[in-house]
């Protein structure tokens, strides 16, 4: 499967972001943990207590605003189409959105292998990216270029479907 540089290029940078998100979601529910356990086991006062909770409770829904936009931009990237809809509306579930952002993330790295972009722990090469050349499918008989869905050659006729 063949896609455009600039294809590539918004796949890449989307799932780039989109890995930031998941890194920064397994960061806060980390410190969500430890400061539970932290402040269970002190002598805090309800007040400072309470205050924990709310500043936990607003880089939630920092994240989550970040995470919706990571999901939408790759999913325009990936072209999911009305898939995306139900994509958002999945974020909104604590522990399914962290096995969406995966899922999503896998389907990006797939794109990108598929044509021929080295993928690893944080995304994209972009030394891969920068030199990625999309390939054209060519008539070997008149070289002109092919959809990959053709069989036959629009202007000289050829058979290329083997090809």
């Amino acid at each position: 499967m063949s896609m455009s540089r600039a294809e590539v290029v918004k796949i890449a940078a989307a799932q780039k972001l989109l890995l930031w998100v998941i890194l920064g979601a397994l960061g806060l529910t980390t410190a969500a943990v430890i400061s539970s356990f932290a402040l269970a086991d002190s002598m805090a006062t309800p007040q400072a207590l309470a205050g924990v909770a709310i500043g936990l409770r607003v880089m939630q829904l920092v994240l989550l605003i970040f995470q919706i936009y990571a999901v939408v931009r790759l999913c325009l990237a990936l072209n999911e189409g009305t898939a995306t809809a139900i994509y958002v509306v999945v974020m909104c579930i604590p522990c399914v959105s962290l096995i969406l952002l995966l899922f999503l993330n896998g389907r990006a790295t797939a794109r990108l292998k598929a044509a021929g972009i080295r993928v690893g722990l944080m995304g994209a090469n972009f030394a891969d990216v920068a030199n990625y050349e999309p390939t054209e499918r060519k008539c070997p008989g008149c070289g002109e270029a092919i959809d990959e869905a053709e069989a036959r050659c629009p202007m000289c006729g050829k058979d290329v479907s083997a090809g």
